[in-house]
């Protein structure tokens, strides 16, 4: 069983090997040029006020049916606009591919397609 003096000793060790690693990231990042990483910091998010009910549009999807319909029919009742994203079909994932990065995943493309198309007002998915 260790002793008090080995979990020190063991404690010291360990601080010292963090130290050099720490101090071998440092050097290579500087050698490399590479700024130090700053960690994400969340946006302030601004406000959402009564005022803007009447033209704002409130878009939700991803939910099954029964539940994109009652979020919208509480939204409405609150006095908000509100629709749900439509799910997506074959020429959606073809828009996607056009406009979209050739990097993108599947989901991906068929998303963007679709805000594409709410965005430009298309009627071109009915």
């Amino acid at each position: 069983m260790p002793t008090t003096a080995d979990q020190i000793v063991q404690t010291d060790f360990e601080r010292e090997i963090q130290a050099r690693i720490d101090a071998e990231r440092a050097r290579l990042r500087a050698e490399a040029g590479l700024a130090r990483m700053r960690e994400f910091k969340k946006p302030v998010e601004r406000a959402f006020t009564g005022p803007e009910r009447d033209y704002v549009t409130i878009l939700f999807g991803g939910l099954t049916w029964k539940h994109e319909e009652m979020i919208k029919a509480v939204f409405r009742s609150s006095g908000y606009k509100c629709e749900n994203i439509p799910t997506p079909v074959v020429a959606d994932f073809q828009a996607g591919k056009e406009f979209g990065n050739n990097g993108q995943c599947n989901p991906t493309y068929l998303r963007s397609a679709i805000w594409c198309a709410i965005c430009k007002g298309s009627n071109s998915r009915d």
